[in-house]
């Protein structure tokens, strides 16, 4: 409400101290944000920025809720907070089973984009001799060794290892084989299931994520076009 924008500002303004710009806990609201973003940032006169918080986060509320409004919209289905079971790369399509509260689902794709995440979010599995992704059993660039997963001291500046593991792919994000091809020309990975990236010492996850996928969907996109 203005009122309450109102006296926010009236808040911060003996604390601005010459500041260049105001940032803020992702407070804006989950509707019409960019409406409140405009309003705070007339009142005080300067640059308003969020800052997103742990997932989850009100950014990421608003992004899901865009998609739940545009996805339709457009022709598609979006079938959410289930997990693939099995991937089958078939010849004549690509084809996910998963579940979801009224039983089995399959969905048959001309490109499918793997951006299932690294261990905990399931997308890469290890054991104590090798780390391995369980879904399609792609190649997984990792140490040579389990004594090399992780550096003697924990706050290395170096990192560890084992976070550089993951999918390696070619410049259009399709993963490799061990013989360095393509397993499928219709297969694509983005996020921080690739390899030789360090997202948790650079603090770039949301950075990987975005601009990986960004370029496996527009390739996607043009085997799609080509299908």
């Amino acid at each position: 409400m203005a009122p309450n924008r109102e006296q926010l500002a009236d808040i911060l303004k003996p604390h601005l101290n010459g500041a260049g710009a105001v940032g803020l806990p992702a407070v804006l609201g989950v509707h019409r944000p960019d409406a409140v973003h405009d309003a705070l940032q007339a009142l005080l006169d300067l640059p308003v920025f969020e800052i997103p918080t742990l997932p989850p986060a009100v950014p990421g509320i608003r992004l899901r809720e865009m998609f739940e409004r545009a996805f339709p919209a457009r022709g598609l289905a979006l079938v959410a907070q289930q997990k693939v079971e099995h991937l089958e790369l078939g010849p004549g399509a690509i084809t996910l089973g998963l579940q979801d509260s009224y039983g089995d689902v399959t969905i048959n794709a001309k490109a499918v984009l793997l951006a299932t995440g690294r261990f905990l979010s399931g997308g890469l599995a290890a054991d104590r001799h090798a780390v391995r992704e369980p879904l399609l059993g792609l190649a997984v660039a990792q140490p040579d060794a389990r004594q090399a997963w992780h550096r003697e001291d924990y706050l290395d500046p170096r990192g560890h290892p084992i976070n550089r593991a993951g999918i390696e792919t070619d410049g259009a994000f399709r993963p490799l084989g061990p013989d360095g091809t393509p397993v499928d020309p219709r297969l694509f990975a983005a996020g921080s299931l690739l390899a030789h990236q360090d997202w948790i010492r650079q603090r770039a996850g949301a950075g990987v994520a975005i601009a990986t996928a960004f370029k496996a969907v527009e390739a996607a996109a043009g085997v799609i076009e080509k299908a």
